[in-house]
Order: structure tokens, then C-alpha cells, then sequence
């Protein structure tokens, strides 16, 4: 059996990287402010949503995404592995790539083709993992419970922020 390709053959490696991104934050629009209506009162106050620690609002907020991307690169070395191949392939000056038949092409647009392919499947997996139980041994009882406690306690903590809030504004402004 002949591998498919040969030390110093040009090749191209079809990959998927995590790359952030950003997006209006949900909970302003981008304007950096919410209103916020307590006992009748409107108020307008920072948006937590899209500050992240000490920082002012952004108007944006990160989430992440993957992108498909092709490197060209150089056969360094070629393994036998049972009845197929591994390639390695230079990815830096101390670091290779270990990649599959599978995982190199001849040309850029196959790559690409093969890359935009892994994209999807991801995207796939990702929505999958969203729709799937956080703790797969427990019942989907659990889950509902567990995530009814989580939007109580959630709106506990909205109200005794508005509780604050309001006494807060009944004080004088200077301190």
C-alpha cells in the first residue's frame, strides 16, 4: 500500500477555528441604556448586558463562532498507522500537524469545500448540545425543576435590585 502523498508534496489542511465574534446586545438594542419601570416610575440606568466587569456598557456582546479556513503546507514526514497513513505536516517552528488522507487535498478549493463541511457539522453539534439535557443521567424532571429554580431565582434578584434601586433614589444626590 502507497501513501497518497510524499515528503515535500504541497498540500492544503481544511480546518475549523473558534473565532469571536460580536452582536447588539439583546438586552439594550446597542443603546447602552435600559428602562427600567418600578411602582409606576421609569427609569433609565446602564445596561448589564453588555458591560462586562468594571466597564461601561459596549452596546455589543461576544459569542463565538466557527470559521472555516484552509492552510497550504509542506509533507514533513509520513507515518504507517495499521492499514492507513498520518502526515505530518510543519505548523511552526517547534510544532506539526498530525493529519489524515482525509484531512489533506491537493488544491485550496477542496480544502475550503471540506472545511466549510466540518463548519456545518459543528454549527450541528453546537445546537444539539443547546437542546440536550445539561446533566444527561438525570431526568428530564430534574431539568425542569432545576431550571424553574433558576428563573425564580433570577427574578428574585431583579426585584430586590428594583427594591434598592428605588430606595436608592429616594436619597439626596450627593451621596
Amino acid at each position: 500500500m502507497k501513501p497518497k502523498f510524499q515528503i515535500g508534496d504541497q498540500v492544503w489542511i481544511a480546518r475549523c477555528e473558534q473565532e469571536q465574534q460580536w452582536a447588539t446586545c439583546p438586552d439594550c438594542g446597542g443603546t447602552r441604556y435600559v428602562t427600567v419601570i418600578a411602582n409606576g416610575d421609569t427609569h433609565t440606568v446602564p445596561c448589564a448586558g453588555c458591560s462586562r466587569g468594571y466597564e461601561s456598557p459596549s452596546s455589543v456582546v461576544p459569542y463565538w463562532s466557527y470559521v472555516p479556513t484552509v492552510e497550504q503546507g509542506v509533507i514533513g514526514g509520513v507515518e504507517v498507522s495499521g492499514d492507513s497513513f498520518e502526515y505530518r505536516v510543519p505548523a511552526g517552528e517547534h510544532s506539526s500537524w498530525i493529519k489524515t488522507e482525509a484531512e489533506l487535498f491537493l488544491t485550496e478549493s477542496e480544502a475550503l469545500q471540506k472545511a466549510q463541511a466540518m463548519q456545518e457539522e459543528y454549527d450541528v453539534k453546537e445546537k444539539a448540545r443547546i437542546f440536550s439535557k445539561k446533566e444527561e443521567w438525570r431526568t428530564w424532571a430534574w431539568h425542569v425543576t432545576y431550571y424553574r429554580r433558576q428563573i425564580r431565582d433570577a427574578q428574585a434578584t431583579i426585584e430586590r435590585a428594583t427594591q434598592q434601586l428605588n430606595y436608592a433614589q429616594t436619597k439626596e444626590k450627593g451621596r
